[in-house]
């Protein structure tokens, strides 16, 4: 007997205490029609329920809601004792008589819940007496559960919480003993029928007949168990109903005997299937005789009510009577057939006693013949064990037999299933290494499977093999070189592949399970690529030297067709590989990876020696955007190994272009000594504008040609029309404000160098190597266009170095824009600076005797702790540079161009502003008009001088803006600091005359005003 198992007593106190909850007020409306009607006791003697919902509505009308729950602690107590005891034992009794469910007979079940269905009642009595209590009398019961336990010990002693047991226990034994072994045997039924699963519905239905079977069969005892436990009796013994059980059954009247399911069948079977409120609502007024009568005032009802009860207490009270006089002539034949029973019951023990002896030697007889047939059961099972161990050892002689066999072939049907029989022995045996024979067996199963894996390797190489030879010998020079030879060796493998693919799938799927087979894939993974690079190696090699023959002067389109040819020859080996197998292998890859390096020996030796960065660039987008990106990334399992090989052969075109372009950088830009037509400024701009209008002026003449000839043909309708056209074609759109000069062809030298070499590297190569070599190209081009603008200066003027230099910084600025990068490089410095400050200290003739002291203040401890060097890091950014170059420029240039214009101004209010100075300083006081400079003639020169400057080269100052520039809103922005610091400059003098100078002064000065200022400063608008 297994240990208790305890689920059984929890779940079923779980679901027994769940479905008393639901279930309690229609087994309150149970109790309360059972024990009305009683004539041992007064209080119940009256029928007061016609029914289950005629209780339900009286009991909350006149008790209230709570009282249908009334008993409701002493019934959860009742099932977590009751319910966990009954369905614990009844399972636990099961598998005391049978250890398996499946041999479960109806008598064991039934004896089983008899026996648990008894012992769970019995322990479980004091519960269901107070509960029965409470659901009984209702409201009168005051206390709650422990004040009614204590109450009923102290009115009726240990007995009252025991009173109805036998009643109790033989209800139990009747219920469980029929409701468990029915939901059993229901739910078996209906599982081994395939009406239904062992499902939810299933378990309900078996519930729903186990319950309906319960009430029929328990319901006379559940009457006059409730009628003993709701009775109460006094401490001496004395009682005030029946005497006992068959009292309580013989003191029913003759109608409670015949309707003993009537009372209380209908609640019972509603906790089960409830039944319809509607129909016995029609039934209890069917038998009211209210059918056709309709009671509609309060005096009507208590009127024929009263009527009603004075002919029920008649009628009950003739009943009584005449059943009676019925059961005394029934006692006296009852007396006679006790006496027969008495006989009776004499010749029965007699029967017994020889029916007991003949029991029990059948019982061992049948206890004999059962130990005989497990003891043969047990000898069959063992032999049938034997046998069918020894079948594996059996299969060897069979096994060897056939590898033997001469005409033993990989090819039958036999060898396969063969093959797996000679695993599966290998597998039992070295599962069982207990087995006396077990080295010896496994040595010689072992023997046989390396006789059966060398016949599969001789079939597999020699196919492989022969394969090899055929197409090696259809080519004398065993060097094939067209595209026919490599169809050939592609059409001839796909042809011999099925010969060998079933074999060797047997092996792939053998070869997790047992290392031999994965070594023996192995060796036909290195046996194929073997013969697939003897054939392959010297083919590839000659389209290599073809292509490189046909391309030697084109190095892009030898890498394009090279690549390309690999990568044809990577994807046919993997169609061809999955061809014969079906797991992959990484020898696959390092044989492309071999292949590929044949074109890449090729290539590289010509990559290391292209010098022109246009070749390296697009050699670069060849192998990084046509083939990684497009071929590569479409394909990553097949080209694996071509992209390994692609990879070595970018690096090495992008270690080539950076290299070139470092030397490019040096030559190009940095040592670039310029041309004299390359400073030709302003003389190519100005020429560049001549050709330009020239242009434009022919297209003019043209158009107003075609336009005249267009008039004269047609009517004279239509001409206003032609006249509106004509005037429209001659009037251009506005012209843009680029100028020829701004041409790609037109720039420095140096800067178009910049931005062509800039724009090759930007998609070639490392975002931080671009950095780095973007920083270089830009700071050598700046320091180019810095010594071009001083040899403008030297040869032509400032205004045309200065307006060179910012040209060509905004062209810079605004071509390294769309450059998605930092042009950013960080440099790391050494700093010995505390490093010098500490030997100087240390060198001090006053440290030295401090050399020598054994405390913090050694001066080689101080050395060592103060003169360690500083790391520093800084970081150089390129754009920045351009701007603040730029920005230089452009306030250089508002300088020399204000200083042009207002120069002697400047001058004349910096004289002012110091005689002011003197003054405010307690010098001597000045009046302005009497100083020799500042007398009114000299100021009506100093004005009129300005003013005439301004006029003077204001124009060429403009117009030499415009050819340099050739964009309005750039010359309006550069020209505004210019035109505010003259306005500035007039607005000061302004105030300074009207402070200092009398009217008849500021008459003969003749100042311009700020509009006159104004007006000749809007020429540059």
């Amino acid at each position: 007997m297994s240990a208790l198992n305890w689920k059984p007593f929890v779940y079923g106190g779980l679901a027994s205490i769940t479905a008393e909850c639901g279930t309690f007020p229609i087994d309150l409306t149970k109790t309360r029609l059972q024990v009305q009607g009683q004539t041992t006791d007064a209080k119940y003697k009256e029928i007061r329920y016609r029914g289950m919902v005629h209780a339900l509505v009286r009991i909350c009308r006149e008790e209230g809601l709570k009282a249908l729950y009334s008993g409701i602690a002493p019934a959860m107590l009742r099932q977590a004792s009751y319910g966990t005891i009954k369905i614990g034992t009844y399972q636990s009794l099961k598998r005391m008589f049978v250890e398996r469910p499946e041999d479960e007979t109806l008598l064991i079940n039934v004896v089983c819940g008899v026996l648990s269905g008894v012992i769970s009642s019995s322990i479980a009595n004091p519960t269901d007496v107070l509960k029965i209590r409470m659901q009984a009398q209702g409201s009168v019961i005051q206390g709650g559960m422990l004040g009614n336990f204590i109450r009923i010990y102290r009115k009726e002693g240990t007995r009252g919480l025991w009173k109805g047991v036998s009643l109790t226990a033989q209800r139990a034994a009747i219920v469980v003993g029929v409701e468990l072994p029915v939901y059993d045997l229901a739910k078996k039924h209906i599982i081994m029928s395939g009406f239904m699963g062992d499902t939810v519905y299933t378990h309900f239905l078996s519930s729903f007949t186990c319950g309906l079977a319960g009430a029929l069969a328990s319901n006379p005892i559940d009457v006059v168990r409730t009628r003993m436990m709701n009775q109460r009796s006094l401490q001496n013994g004395t009682q005030s109903g029946y005497k006992g059980t068959l009292d309580c059954l013989l003191q029913l009247p003759i109608e409670d005997l015949c309707s003993l399911t009537s009372q209380s069948l209908t609640v019972t079977l509603t906790a089960v299937v409830p039944e319809s409120t509607e129909d016995i609502l029609l039934k209890g007024f069917t038998a009211l005789g209210m059918e056709d009568e309709r009671i509609e005032t309060a005096q009507q009802f208590f009127s024929w009510f009263a009527q009603l009860q004075t002919q029920m207490d008649q009628d009950e009270g003739a009943k009584y009577r005449q059943m009676r006089d019925y059961l005394y002539g029934f006692q006296e034949q009852c007396d006679s057939i006790l006496d027969d029973v008495n006989n009776a019951l004499q010749h029965l023990e007699s029967l017994q006693k020889q029916y007991l002896f003949v029991s029990t030697k059948t019982g061992t007889l049948h206890e004999a013949c059962e130990q005989l047939l497990k003891e043969q059961s047990e000898l069959v099972d063992l032999a049938e064990n034997i046998q069918q161990k020894l079948s594996y050892f059996n299969e060897l002689e069979n096994i060897n037999t056939k590898l033997n066999s001469p005409t033993l072939s990989v090819n039958s049907e036999g060898f396969i299933p063969m093959l797996a029989k000679l695993d599966d022995c290998i597998a039992y045996i070295s599962s069982h290494p207990n087995f006396k024979d077990y080295p010896v067996y496994l040595v010689k199963f072992k023997q046989c499977l390396s006789k059966a894996m060398h016949l599969m390797k001789t079939y597999t190489v020699n196919t492989l093999q022969n394969l090899t030879s055929q197409l090696i010998k259809r080519d004398p020079s065993a060097v094939p070189n067209s595209d026919n030879a490599f169809t050939l060796f592609y059409v001839k493998f796909r042809a011999a592949a099925p010969k060998v693919r079933t074999l060797i799938e047997q092996i792939e799927q053998r070869s997790e399970k047992m290392p031999e087979y994965q070594q023996l894939l192995n060796e036909i993974h290195q046996c194929y690529l073997d013969q697939r690079e003897r054939l392959l190696s010297p083919s590839i090699t000659s389209t290599v030297t073809e292509l490189t023959s046909q391309n030697n002067r084109d190095h892009c389109a030898l890498v394009r067709s090279g690549c390309a040819f690999m990568v044809h020859v990577c994807q046919d080996e993997h169609q061809l590989y999955n061809e014969f197998f079906t797991k992959p292998t990484p020898k696959l890859d390092e044989l492309l990876e071999k292949l590929c390096l044949s074109l890449y020996d090729v290539l590289r030796p010509l990559i290391i020696h292209v010098i022109h960065l246009e070749t390296l660039s697009e050699l670069c987008g060849i192998l990084k955007n046509e083939m990684l990106e497009d071929h590569v990334q479409n394909n990553a399992e097949q080209l694996g190994a071509f992209a390994a090989g692609v990879k070595q052969m970018l690096e090495d075109v992008q270690e080539r272009l950076v290299y070139r372009t470092h030397i490019y950088i040096q030559t190009d830009i940095t040592g670039y000594k310029p041309a004299p037509g390359d400073l030709a400024y302003p003389d190519k701009l100005e020429m560049m504008e001549q050709i330009a209008q020239s242009l434009k002026d022919e297209q003019k003449k043209l158009t107003s040609e075609a336009s005249f000839s267009d008039v004269r043909l047609e009517d004279p309708e239509s001409s206003n029309l032609i006249k509106s056209g004509s005037a429209e074609s001659l009037n251009p759109r506005p012209q843009t404000t680029i100028s020829p000069a701004d041409l790609h062809g037109m720039w420095y030298p140096t800067v178009r160098r910049t931005l062509v070499c800039l724009s090759k590297l930007y998609r070639c190569i490392d975002r931080a190597v671009f950095q780095g070599l973007s920083q270089e190209a830009l700071s050598a081009c700046i320091h180019s266009l810095l010594g071009a603008a001083d040899s403008i200066t030297k040869n032509k003027t400032q205004v045309d170095g200065q307006l060179f230099l910012i040209k060509h910084l905004l062209i810079l600025r605004e071509q390294i824009a769309p450059f998605h990068t930092e042009f950013t490089i960080k440099e790391i410095s050494l700093d010995l600076k505390k490093t010098r400050d500490a030997a100087f200290k240390i060198l001090n003739p006053m440290t030295v005797p401090r050399f020598f002291r054994l405390n913090s203040n050694n001066a080689l401890i101080q050395f060592l702790l103060e003169g360690t060097p500083e790391i520093r890091e800084h970081y150089i950014d390129s754009k920045k540079d351009v701007d603040r170059h730029l920005k230089s420029a452009c306030e250089q240039f508002i300088q020399q161009q204000t200083k042009q214009f207002i120069e002697q101004l400047e001058e004349f209010m910096s004289k002012v502003a110091a005689l002011k100075a003197m003054a405010s300083r307690g010098g001597p006081k000045y009046n302005l008009s009497q100083q020799p400079w500042a007398q009114p003639a000299k100021v009506t020169d100093l004005v009129s001088s300005t003013y005439k400057i301004i006029k003077t080269k204001l124009p060429s100052t403009l117009r030499s803006m415009s050819l340099y520039l050739s964009n309005k809103d750039t010359e309006f922005i550069l020209f505004k600091p210019v035109r505010n610091n003259i306005q500035q400059a007039f607005q000061k003098l302004h105030t300074l005359l009207k402070e200092e100078f009398i009217s008849e002064d500021l008459q003969i000065i003749a100042c311009p005003s700020m509009e006159q200022v104004n007006l000749l400063l809007s020429m540059s608008k």
